[in-house]
């Protein structure tokens, strides 16, 4: 049985593409709505939001009501014309099943087989409770983390990650993005196979984990308070440390290790194409360190 919940349908607009070349299935007209939905979080401990083609935004907010998850659904779908369009439209669901886990999954489900001259883009803009843990996945499209107090999990195929005020346990992962990240974690986990990291790591005490882009340009500004084992490398570009002190320094053009404060945590740093710059944050209010500060 479907859980309860309360869902409001607002059709927008439609907007109709140039025609297609003949025998091309891209769809001529599209057409947009948004839905709302109010889920209860009773037991659950954690929000899986997986999306095949569309952004995910996701807040977590200290000043809403504690029970509850907040979804706005934007829906782009597209057909060949107005008729399949509604039809592409209306054949859209949004699962928000609990699972047995104590997880609460929403995603993007068909009610019918996807025609071949269908297309659909479907971004979330989520609010719920800070404490809960975060899983978001993308085959296509943006994620946005912010004030996620519980572990948090973000993959994209296509699309950057960017995140503000994280508190637990992070990863993120993307195919061709870039990653751009103010965390207090003390337990970090970053990849982009094609695109640079920016990575501004707060925690107060040791910092693990590992940083690597396969593609891309590598910036890490320590807090304060943090500390850690660090070890850097690049197989094609420089590494700098500025005024990071490091104590234990072994440095050459491409590769760095040394120990940061009592050195508690242990840190890998690797990009196969790229430079990496390592300094402090000094006194950078939170929210305020942006990702090209120190080009």
């Amino acid at each position: 049985m479907r859980p309860n919940r309360r869902i409001h349908h607002l059709f927008a607009t439609c907007v109709i593409a140039p025609a297609a070349f003949a025998g091309c299935a891209k769809p001529n007209v599209w057409v947009e709505a948004e839905r709302h939905i109010e889920l209860p979080v009773e037991s659950s401990r954690q929000l899986d939001v997986h999306s095949e083609n569309g952004s995910i935004f996701v807040f977590g907010d200290d000043h809403s009501d504690g029970d509850k998850i907040t979804m706005t659904v934007r829906i782009r779908a597209g057909g060949r014309d107005r008729v399949e369009a509604d039809t592409c439209l209306n054949a859209i669901d949004i699962d928000t099943a609990p699972l047995a886990t104590g997880h609460r999954s929403v995603r993007t489900t068909w009610r019918k087989p996807k025609r071949a001259d269908w297309d659909a883009r479907v971004s979330y803009e989520v609010h719920m409770p800070t404490r809960l843990a975060l899983h978001a996945t993308t085959d296509n499209g943006a994620i946005n983390a912010r004030n996620v107090g519980g572990e948090c999990v973000l993959e994209t195929e296509n699309g950057p990650i960017e995140v503000r005020a994280g508190r637990g346990r992070l990863r993120g992962q993307t195919a061709n993005g870039q990653i751009d990240i103010e965390t207090w974690a003390s337990d970090v986990d970053l990849d982009s196979k094609n695109g640079g990291i920016f990575a501004a790591l707060r925690a107060r005490g040791p910092v693990s984990g590992r940083i690597d882009s396969a593609n891309g340009r590598i910036r890490v500004l320590f807090g304060r308070e943090a500390s850690t084992m660090v070890t850097v490398g690049t197989s094609n570009g420089a590494i700098r440390a500025r005024s990071l002190d490091l104590s234990d320094l072994h440095s050459s053009r491409n590769h760095l290790s040394g120990r940061l404060r009592d050195g508690g945590g242990r840190l890998r740093i690797r990009t196969a194409n790229g430079h990496v710059t390592l300094r402090s944050l000094g006194d950078a209010p939170v929210g305020r360190v942006a990702g090209d500060s120190d080009r």
